[in-house]
C-alpha cells in the first residue's frame, strides 16, 4: 500500500477561537450591520419568495418579521446574520434565499442548508428552486439523516442516520460528496502548489470533480479552507494525517478533541467531508498484523499504541461536532487498506488489539478505504469480499480514497485497470455496498517507486502516455451511479 513520506509536526495544544467556530463574541462591525438591518426591520410585509441577497448591503424579512442578512468575517468569509446578530455557525456564505416561508444559505461550496428555526439542519441539501423529492424510504444510522434529498428524485433517505439507508431505488451520497476524485499534495509542494488553474483544467478535461489533498498540521487544513475558491469548482476533500504521540488515552482524546475543534472552525460547511489519518497500520503502528489484520487481534504486536490512537480518534471526531453540530461536513474514518479492517472494527465496537471489550467506541459518517491493482479484486481477494464486509459491519456509505496502480506496469496494463476498477467501483459494487467515491491515486507524477510513477498526468497540462485518456473514457462509460 501506497505510503507518503511527510514530516508530522510536533503535536501542540490549540485553543478554540469561539468567535471563529459560531460563537456569540460581537465585533464592530456587528453596530453598524444591526442598524443597516433594523431599518429594514420596519417593513410591513416580509419578502417575496425567492429573494435572494449575495452581500452584506441586503437584507430579507420573514413572515415572522425576523431580518436576515450578511456580515463579513475575517475568518469566515461572509455570514449569516438574524436581526444583526450570528445565525448559528456559517462559513463562505455565497447566497441567503427567502423561499417559501423557509430560509436557506448556500456557501462557496455550492452546498445548501435550510434554517430549522434555531439552527441550519440536515449536511446540505439541494437548491429548493430546482430540488426533486426523494421518495425511497429510509433506515437508521448514527446520526442527524438526510431527508429526500436525491437529485433524482427517487432513493432519497429519511430516519435519524447521518445518510440513512434507502430504498429500493438506491442511496443517495451525502450531498457535495464527489463520486470522482483524484489525490493530490498541495502542501508537500512541488507540481501540486503551483499552477492551480491548470490543476483545474486537468482535472475537469478527465471528468473529475473533486481532489484530496493531505494536511499535516492545523496550518495546512487552514491552508486547504483558503484554497477552496482557487480550486474552484472542484471540490477539496482534506485528510487530516496527525497522530499522537503519547500512549495514554486521555492525554491523546484531549489533544485531538482540541484539534477537531480548530479544524472545525477552519473547514465546517466550507467542505463535504473531511477524513482523519491517512493507513495508520503504516505510519503509526511500529508492528504490522498477524495474519491479514482481518481481526483487531490480529494487532496485538501494537496493543501498547491502540489506547491512544483510539483516544485521538474519538477526541477528533467529539470536537470538529462540537463546533460543527448539523454535519455541514462529514467525517470519514481513518483508511487502511488490503484486508486491515480489523483496526477500524475494533474502534467501531470498542475492542482492543488484547482482546478485551467495552471500551469507549469511535463513529463516523463515512468508511474510508484503499485499495490498488497488485492487491487483486476487492470483492475475492484473500477469499474474502472486502466490500460485503465493510457494508455490513458499519452500515456506512463507503468512500474509496486511493484506488491506483503502485507497483511498476506496462501502459496497457496501468490503461486497462483504470477502466476495470471504474467499471467495478461505479457500477453493480456501488449500489450494492453503497460506495459514494473514487479518488484515483494520483494526478501527476510525485511518487517515485523504483522509477514507476503513478500520475495520470506527467506534469501539469502534460498528460502521461494514454492515462489520462483512460480515465476519460472510464468516466464517460461509468456514469456517477
Amino acid at each position: 500500500m501506497k505510503l507518503r513520506i511527510a514530516a508530522l509536526a510536533a503535536l501542540m495544544t490549540f485553543v478554540c477561537l469561539f468567535s471563529a467556530c459560531g460563537g456569540s463574541g460581537t465585533d464592530p462591525s456587528d453596530v453598524a450591520v444591526a442598524a443597516v438591518q433594523a431599518n429594514a426591520a420596519k417593513k410591513s410585509t416580509p419578502s417575496a419568495s425567492g429573494a435572494t441577497i449575495n452581500s452584506t448591503t441586503g437584507t430579507l424579512v420573514d413572515s415572522s418579521g425576523n431580518v436576515w442578512g450578511l456580515k463579513s468575517s475575517a475568518n469566515n468569509g461572509l455570514q449569516v446574520t438574524k436581526n444583526g446578530k450570528l445565525a448559528g455557525f456559517t462559513a463562505d456564505v455565497a447566497l441567503v434565499l427567502y423561499y417559501n416561508g423557509a430560509v436557506y444559505q448556500e456557501n462557496t461550496a455550492s452546498l445548501w442548508w435550510p434554517w430549522s428555526g434555531s439552527t441550519w439542519t440536515g449536511s446540505g441539501v439541494s437548491d429548493p428552486r430546482t430540488a426533486s423529492t426523494g421518495t425511497g424510504t429510509g433506515g437508521t444510522g448514527s446520526g442527524g439523516g438526510n431527508t429526500g434529498a436525491a437529485s433524482s428524485g427517487s432513493g432519497g433517505s429519511t430516519g435519524t442516520g447521518s445518510t440513512g439507508t434507502t430504498g429500493s431505488s438506491g442511496s443517495a451520497a451525502p450531498t457535495g460528496v464527489q463520486f470522482y476524485g483524484v489525490n493530490g499534495h498541495y502542501t508537500q509542494g512541488g507540481i501540486y502548489a503551483t499552477n492551480i488553474t491548470q490543476q483545474v483544467k486537468d482535472m475537469q478535461a478527465m471528468g473529475i470533480k473533486s481532489i484530496r489533498q493531505d494536511c499535516y498540521s492545523t496550518s495546512d487544513t487552514a491552508t486547504m479552507a483558503s484554497l477552496i475558491s482557487s480550486f474552484s469548482p472542484i471540490v477539496i476533500q482534506p485528510m487530516f494525517d496527525v497522530y499522537p504521540s503519547t500512549t495514554d488515552e486521555t492525554t491523546a482524546y484531549n489533544q485531538f478533541y482540541t484539534y477537531g475543534q480548530t479544524v472545525a472552525g477552519q473547514l465546517a460547511g466550507k467542505v463535504p467531508v473531511i477524513e482523519l489519518m491517512n493507513e495508520p497500520e503504516n505510519q503509526y503502528f511500529s508492528n504490522g498484523p498477524s495474519d491479514n489484520g482481518q481481526l483487531v487481534t490480529n494487532w496485538s504486536a501494537s496493543n501498547s499504541q491502540w489506547p491512544a490512537f483510539r483516544g485521538a480518534v474519538r477526541g477528533f471526531i467529539a470536537g470538529f461536532r462540537s463546533v460543527d453540530t448539523t454535519k455541514q461536513t462529514l467525517i470519514a474514518s481513518p483508511s487502511v487498506g488490503w484486508l486491515h479492517y480489523g483496526l477500524l472494527e475494533g474502534l467501531w465496537n470498542g475492542t482492543a488489539p488484547d482482546g478485551s471489550s467495552g471500551h469507549p467506541t469511535a463513529q463516523w459518517d463515512i468508511t474510508n478505504y484503499h485499495w490498488y491493482y497488485d492487491m487483486g479484486d476487492i470483492e475475492t481477494a484473500g477469499g474474502v469480499n472486502t466490500l460485503s464486509v465493510l457494508h455490513t459491519a458499519f452500515d456506512e456509505p463507503i468512500l474509496l480514497t486511493e484506488v491506483g496502480v503502485q507497483t511498476s506496469v506496462s501502459s496497457t496494463v496501468y490503461d486497462s485497470y483504470v477502466g476495470t476498477a471504474l467499471a467495478e467501483f461505479a457500477g453493480a459494487a456501488a449500489k450494492a455496498y453503497d460506495i459514494i467515491g473514487i479518488d484515483w491515486y494520483e494526478l501527476y507524477n510525485f511518487d517515485n517507486n523504483g522509477g514507476f510513477y503513478m500520475g495520470l498526468y506527467t506534469s501539469p497540462g502534460v498528460v502521461n502516455a494514454g492515462r489520462a485518456t483512460a480515465m476519460t473514457s472510464a468516466i464517460t462509460a461509468n456514469p456517477n451511479p
